[in-house]
């Protein structure tokens, strides 16, 4: 990968990094619904909506995470390589999502 498409992917990342953490920081918190005495049917819907909004919350933590460790590769030297394998991850791959931490081989196999 010459320096030109690294700094491409670095770009994108850093992009990309910025909108997740707008995301996850505009994302209402957990709702804590207290000790209503709603009909035991509310209180299931509001319990599945906490887990599902805690859910998408943990996606994007880690996605973030994933993001970071994308761009500390590529000031190590190390970006675009599967970490299952070794083999350069392809392009097409990490056109559609830059942190991307396998091989299309190794990536269905997740």
């Amino acid at each position: 990968m010459n320096r030109e498409e690294l700094e491409k992917y670095k770009k994108d990342l850093e992009e990309l990094e910025e909108r997740l953490e707008k995301e996850l920081e505009e994302m209402p918190q957990i709702i804590d619904y207290g000790d209503n005495t709603d009909p035991e049917e509310h209180e299931a819907d509001e319990s599945v909506a906490a887990d599902e909004q805690a859910g998408i919350r943990h996606e994007i933590k880690s996605r973030i995470g994933d993001v970071r460790a994308a761009l500390n590769k590529i000031e190590s030297g190390k970006y675009g390589i599967c970490e299952e394998c070794g083999a350069p991850i392809e392009k097409e791959i990490l056109n559609i999502v830059p942190e991307s931490r396998f091989c299309k081989t190794h990536k269905l196999q997740k």
